[in-house]
């Protein structure tokens, strides 16, 4: 499994990011299921409408699959998303009120993660990224020569460290990084309708310290963060997500996902269409 490790600035990548997951790389891999140290054994109360001292009875399952559980729907959400390979996603962010972020993503299994996003801020003025082959493109508009801005690569280049910080993570990463800092897990089937189908809600607490390490800590510490986060995921019989709502250091994201599957075009521009950042700052 993987932690994260937050590498966001306040706001400035809340609107991209904050449902791709937090900012973040990854660590070594440990056993599948079993929470690092720090967190508390994760605990799975199963249908929101159990009362305590009331045995549980198993919830049924949704058309087309097996209720999902906390062993077993980070493996299945991360093979369903890597099977559909492409979703459109649109975000909204309390970060930017006003503002959203819409956009096609493609999936393999090797990591890596192609994007392409339109970012409208809340006074309307809009902006293009593109994420191929490890690679960030912003549209420089008329600033730029009307060109796609390269950031350059995330494998060592002078921008590395910014592309990093706004590069996706793994949706894979990002569930198997969620499922180690679960400290209580609760489903709800058929919660809501959404995209034409019946969802199956699970909501999360997560252990911060767990998700974030150290910079858990810090921000826990300056009081910008509480010891734990609350994920709520609208999960259909397919396994993939619908809706995903989080809040983070005050800020709560809420993401739609939709096309699972359909064909999307996402391809580097043209090379003569490019130019550097650092061939732009010299003109300035």
């Amino acid at each position: 499994m993987r932690t994260l490790r937050n590498k966001m600035t306040a706001g400035a990548a809340a609107l991209l990011l904050a449902t791709l997951g937090l900012a973040a790389c990854s660590s070594d891999d440990t056993e599948s299921g079993t929470p690092e140290t720090g967190a508390p054994a994760a605990t799975e109360t199963g249908s929101a409408d159990e009362t305590e001292g009331v045995e549980a009875e198993e919830p049924d399952a949704p058309a087309g699959g097996e209720a999902l559980t906390l062993e077993d729907f980070g493996a299945r959400i991360a093979a369903a998303q890597l099977a559909a390979e492409t979703v459109h996603v649109v975000q909204s962010s309390t970060a930017t009120e006003g503002g959203t972020m819409e956009g096609d993503m493609r999936l393999s299994g090797d990591g890596d993660v192609a994007l392409l996003t339109t970012s409208t801020l809340p006074d309307g003025t809009e902006q293009k990224m593109l994420l191929v082959d490890g690679v960030i493109y912003m549209f420089g508009g008329e600033a730029a020569g009307n060109k796609w801005v390269s950031f350059g690569s995330s494998d060592g280049d002078d921008d590395s460290e910014l592309t990093d910080s706004f590069a996706p993570e793994d949706p894979q990463e990002q569930i198997e990084a969620m499922q180690d800092a679960i400290i209580e897990f609760t489903t709800e089937e058929n919660a809501e309708t959404i995209d034409g189908v019946s969802t199956t809600k699970l909501t999360m607490v997560l252990d911060t310290l767990t998700l974030m390490g150290e910079s858990g800590q810090e921000m826990i510490d300056g009081g910008y963060m509480d010891e734990t986060i609350t994920t709520e995921m609208w999960v259909g019989p397919d396994d993939l997500p619908r809706r995903q709502v989080q809040t983070v250091a005050g800020v709560t994201s809420t993401t739609e996902y939709s096309r699972w599957g359909e064909p999307v075009d996402i391809a580097a521009p043209n090379p003569d269409d490019v130019i550097e950042l650092s061939d732009l700052m010299q003109r300035q």
